[in-house]
């Protein structure tokens, strides 16, 4: 999947016609998107930042399934995603798949979460054997910036009980 093919998709719909009307100087700030790499399926979130109201609007994918949802919580700063994206939806593995090379993991991943946000993907991925990566790639210029990896018990706490 392309953002621009999905945004384009989204722009043809009466509810984007009414909410762009509604909110004329509204961006997209953010997509959300989990992907199954098992079952090559995915679902994507896109947000749209409101400047007057500072208020974040969510749609997600399929279009003709869902309806903006305009969420309570006021929000400031707020930058649009670049127009120009080195690292796509679609490229998205691609570049996880060059990452995880250049820092010799060869973990197959089974999920990936991955949030586009201010030009940059942060990205989770998740194997068969609950090991956790991280990766930060920069979206325009197609560049890792972060890569960490952890386990799923790098997140559990266990406490002794006092008997």
């Amino acid at each position: 999947m392309n953002i621009q093919k999905i945004l384009e998709e989204l722009r043809q719909t009466q509810k984007y016609k009414e909410f762009s009307q509604k909110n004329p100087d509204s961006f997209i700030y953010a997509i959300f998107s989990i992907i199954d790499t098992e079952k090559n399926t995915g679902e994507y979130q896109f947000d749209f930042f409101i400047p007057k109201e500072e208020k974040i609007a969510s749609i997600s994918y399929p279009f003709e399934t869902n309806n903006f949802k305009v969420h309570e919580d006021k929000i400031k700063n707020i930058k649009p995603i670049p127009k120009t994206l080195t690292i796509d939806i679609d490229n998205l593995q691609t570049f996880i798949k060059k990452a995880k090379e250049e820092n010799q993991n060869s973990q197959f991943t089974t999920k990936i979460i991955a949030v586009l946000r201010e030009g940059i993907w942060d990205i989770t991925c998740m194997s068969a054997a609950m090991d956790i990566l991280r990766i930060k790639l920069d979206a325009v210029h197609g560049k890792t910036l972060e890569f960490k990896k952890s386990g799923l018990k790098d997140f559990i706490r266990v406490e002794k009980l006092d008997k």
